[in-house]
């Protein structure tokens, strides 16, 4: 039997919560046949020992009152049991709000309350996690919670998609979930339909549907572009209906996290999103600087250098955002050779007064254009020798990357060795540059 255990306390308890609480030997429990009955706490001493310890510190709070201008705060706790009898109970705590229920919490329990959350957290994803002869837990675990459950019935769902076809009993269950209500769990029984079936493309898809759907908010959109990714199919047919989605939230997205979600989306599709390279060109001058970046850093993965592209890009040198200018440099350097006639507004960034780790990158990215490029070294000796640690430790890792090249730093290096943070990073900096 599948059940969970739930109760909830609100600070500054009310009379219907007194009334609840009067004998804290016992709570609700909900079963899958809709019942609700009461079982003993001390069938469990751990949660017996956590209600008491709540129990009185809400008690307490209720005698003092609550500020009114805060919402009440709620525990709620849920305890599940396979349908094997033997199967361990799991415990997990949910806060609302975090920042006011904590601090009663710790107040209370001290710190066995942040160890005891800790615990629950670990033990109920393993509840999600169980091998394949406990599939039946997964599958009542499904049918039974409620619709407000989502992201447990999403892990449930991820749960018996990992099986593959181990899982095949699960399916009409899962097929009906494809129609839920929450995007969420329809995006989750797509994904775990593919996984127990990969030759059946049309879960696929449902969840390049979800990426496009209007009515759907930016964060259902994004885990459906992270299940697509998840799937790992190699259909070009479903994979250039997906990229076309994308390039959709790029253009229309109604956020610099819609936009960006999607950008990073299309990196990871490599040269398979070529074609979304219009709309990823566009994204160089939106109004955010966050897009901005996610559409400089993206163009080096889904396309190959163009006279068009590599022009946009040293564009960008000029925005007036370092992490902008950052990721055309990084992107213009991934090109290699091809972005030559970058190597001058580069080095112009290289020799400015920005930041150092933006030089250092610099430095980073004419060394990719031209082994042979004799300002690299320079600048990062020159970030070096400041004061700004962020730099000191970009310049390090550039020159790790030159290796004896970088041999004219030697001595900056050798002076900087210490007991530091920067000081450890140099002595190992040193030994990737000799060898030794």
């Amino acid at each position: 039997m599948t059940f969970i255990l739930a109760f909830s306390v609100g600070l500054g308890i009310g009379e219907h919560q007194r009334n609840f609480f009067r004998d804290s030997d016992w709570c609700y429990v909900y079963s899958p046949t809709g019942e609700s009955i009461a079982v003993p706490l001390k069938s469990s001493p751990t949660m017996k020992r956590f209600a008491d310890e709540l129990l009185a510190v809400c008690k307490s709070k209720a005698k003092k009152g609550r500020d009114r201008t805060k919402p009440p705060a709620q525990f709620v706790f849920n305890v599940h049991r396979g349908l094997e009898p033997k199967a361990p109970l799991v415990f997990s705590v949910w806060y609302y709000p975090t920042d006011q229920l904590v601090d009663c919490y710790i107040e209370g329990t001290g710190s066995v309350a942040l160890s005891l959350r800790e615990e629950f957290q670990t033990e109920v994803k393993s509840f999600f996690a169980r091998p394949a002869s406990e599939i039946p837990s997964l599958i009542a675990s499904l049918e039974f919670f409620p619709e407000s459950f989502t992201h447990y019935r999403c892990l449930a769902l991820e749960a018996l998609g990992k099986q593959g076809k181990k899982s095949n009993e699960a399916v009409p269950v899962i097929q009906k979930l494809t129609k839920d209500k929450s995007p969420l769990v329809r995006i989750a029984a797509a994904l775990a339909l593919f996984r127990i079936e990969p030759t059946d493309d049309a879960p696929l898809r449902m969840i390049v549907d979800e990426i496009d759907k209007q009515e759907n908010d930016e964060d259902q959109r994004y885990h459906a572009m992270e299940a697509f990714l998840v799937s790992g199919t190699k259909s070009k047919k479903l994979v250039s209906a997906a990229v076309t989605a994308m390039k959709n939230n790029v253009r229309t997205g109604a956020s610099p996290f819609a936009k960006g979600s999607a950008l990073g989306f299309l990196g990871q599709l490599g040269r398979s999103a070529s074609d979304a390279v219009p709309e990823v060109m566009q994204a160089l001058h939106d109004d955010s600087r966050h897009v901005r970046k996610d559409a400089a850093y993206t163009l080096s993965k889904i396309s190959s250098p163009s006279e068009k592209i590599i022009a946009g890009l040293v564009k960008s040198l000029r925005d007036p955002d370092q992490d902008v200018q950052g990721a055309a440099i990084h992107s213009l350097g991934m090109f290699g050779k091809s972005a030559k006639v970058a190597i001058d507004p580069i080095s112009t960034v290289a020799a400015s007064k920005a930041g150092g780790t933006l030089r250092a990158r610099a430095a980073l990215a004419l060394f990719r254009i031209d082994r042979d490029n004799r300002l690299v070294v320079p600048v990062l000796c020159k970030v070096l020798e400041e004061p700004d640690e962020n730099g000191k430790v970009e310049a390090a890792r550039v020159l790790r990357i030159l290796g004896p090249k970088a041999r004219a730093a030697l001595p900056i290096l050798m002076a900087q060795i210490g007991d530091s943070y920067f000081g450890r990073v140099a002595e190992e900096t040193i030994k990737h540059i000799t060898g030794k």
